[in-house]
């Protein structure tokens, strides 16, 4: 296939994206000397008929993306890079349950699914065990840890479940780690890799035909990108249509720690009947400023199966899919290891919150993309907010690691991302109503701004995109911004201006809501309106 001209004259670079629901294709091109992303296409990923359509979805997607770029309508491309939004599922097996653990562990920073953890010693049956596990969940890729006792009988559990595999007809990619007397034999044609040492790399490295191709190991590096460009703690959530992926990239460099976590089960459309079974219809209830029954949920879920690519056509539906969006990332974030807990929502505090996926990216309004992290996340003192909003982050993060991160920094800094704002959250407890932190906002070109903001309440000040000011806060005696409780703090460094704007969360942390229904609906209500999150006085109930 030929290429063509672009707008800047050179020749376009395509890329394609091939989702679940929908199929995206990147045009980036040369713009004064740097390779920039121009245009993005989308179409739905199944035809009119309601089956898997991928060549015509990557047709239409194509060529979408050339004409928003202004390239002509007879331009054929080359698309150079496709890949897949796919969580490969993986079953660990070992001679004891802890060497398991230990080898599900050492994957920590790829962006797959640990399904199941088999044992093949301690007992018989260890081979049928596997056997029964390979065949209910039919995974992408098995790990078969060497015994410690190679010739003992741990050693034999390992070769017994290796012979039973090899006759079987359900190996999938098989990842042989550590020295296993005979194992690559007894594996003769079936596809398998093997990793000489038991260590996070050497793991990694073998399952690297699994991962390269996958758009969410993109979101994984793209978020590493970012922490060592800026040297700062980052979370990226990715929520999609039929996956959900937290990557946290935390520590400076030389001594950062990658950790992700991928589900393929709480997609915020196919996934919704899941989200809704693992969360419980109270947790769904209490972000809704309206009365909603718990078989309205019920029906949400299911029109999230039978039509994924649909979208939102009330201010209702788009309140119960934010709710799912809420609830989707923090189960999802509770599968992050215990060692980073802390923090209101388990997490260690991090500079930047990243996110990403076509439901954050396609809001309607920013302040909702970014009420939905907040709430998610939780985050305290100072963290920057940012959104992926041309879903660009899987491509760039995958053109980084195979091109080099100079290459793709400009693309992925004024392009992928887009700065959303500065949260401040003190930390504390207090007195509803009382005030909990001063802010004084300086701006560069006009008179300071001074808030009082009150605990169990959210204010945004407005500093737009490009803009700069400077920060004096002084916390009540409760609350702490990162210096003690009750210790003013101001940054060093000016605050930029972000699409949202400065937003002063003083709800406190952990999140609390009220029980009472009436009471719960109006603190809601009350929340996003302050940020101009959803249209004013959209969710009156009529009069009876």
């Amino acid at each position: 296939m030929g290429t063509t001209a672009g707008p800047s004259g050179g020749s376009p670079y395509v890329a394609v994206d091939a989702g679940s629901v929908f199929t995206k294709a990147y045009v980036l091109d040369d713009v004064d000397g740097e390779r920039r992303l121009v245009a993005v296409g989308r179409a739905p990923s199944d035809g009119d008929d309601g089956h898997p359509a991928r060549d015509q979805a990557v047709a239409r997607a194509v060529a979408q993306a050339l004409a928003i770029g202004g390239y002509s309508g007879d331009a054929r491309t080359d698309v150079a890079v496709t890949l897949r939004t796919h969580v490969p599922r993986v079953v660990v097996a070992a001679a004891r349950e802890d060497a398991a653990r230990e080898a599900a562990e050492q994957i920590e920073r790829l962006p797959v699914r640990v399904v199941e953890r088999v044992a093949l010693a301690g007992g018989a049956g260890g081979a049928e065990r596997l056997l029964g596990a390979l065949e209910e969940l039919t995974p992408d890729a098995l790990i078969i840890v060497a015994a410690a006792d190679g010739r003992g009988a741990e050693g034999k559990a390992t070769l017994g479940a290796l012979e039973a595999l090899r006759f079987s007809g359900l190996a999938p990619f098989v990842v042989l780690v550590g020295q296993i007397p005979e194992g690559a034999a007894l594996l003769d044609g079936v596809r398998h890799a093997v990793a000489p040492a038991a260590d996070g790399a050497a793991v990694a490295a073998a399952l690297a035909p699994l991962v390269e191709a996958s758009s969410l190991d993109g979101v994984r590096v793209g978020t590493e990108i970012v922490a060592e460009r800026y040297d700062v703690d980052v979370l990226t959530l990715d929520l999609g249509a039929s996956h959900a992926v937290a990557v946290l990239a935390s520590g400076t460099t030389g001594r950062r720690r990658v950790v992700a976590v991928a589900r393929d089960d709480l997609g915020l459309r196919r996934g919704r009947p899941e989200i809704l079974a693992k969360a419980g219809v109270e947790a769904l209830l209490r972000w809704l400023p309206i009365d909603v029954d718990g078989e309205a949920l019920r029906s949400d879920a299911r029109r999230g199966l039978i039509a994924p690519a649909a979208l939102p056509e009330t201010p209702e539906e788009l309140l119960l899919e934010h709710a799912f969006a809420r609830e989707a990332l923090r189960l999802l974030l509770a599968d992050l290891p215990k060692g980073v807990a802390g923090g209101a929502a388990g997490l260690p505090p991090v500079d930047l919150v990243i996110g990403s996926g076509g439901p954050l990216a396609g809001a309607p309004r920013l302040s909702q993309a970014a009420m939905i992290l907040l709430d998610a996340v939780q985050p305290e003192a100072l963290t920057q907010l940012a959104l992926d909003r041309a879903t660009a982050l899987p491509l760039l993060g995958h053109l980084g690691a195979s091109a080099g991160h100079a290459n793709v920094g400009a693309a992925l800094e004024r392009d992928g991302l887009l700065n959303l704002g500065l949260c401040i959250a003190p930390i504390g407890s207090g007195r509803e109503g009382e005030t909990a932190v001063r802010v004084e906002v300086a701006f560069a070109t006009r008179s300071p701004v001074t808030v009082e903001v009150p605990f169990g309440a959210i204010e945004v000040v407005p500093l737009g995109i490009g803009e700069r000011a400077s920060l004096k806060l002084w916390p009540s005696r409760d609350f702490d911004v990162g210096l003690g409780r009750g210790n003013a703090a101001t940054p060093r460094a000016e605050v930029e201006g972000g699409a949202v704007g400065i937003i002063i969360d003083a709800r406190g942390r952990p999140l609390a809501l009220p029980d009472a229904r009436e009471k719960r609906q109006a603190k809601l209500l009350q929340w996003l309106q302050a940020t101009r999150a959803y249209p004013q006085l959209s969710f009156v109930q009529p009069e009876e």
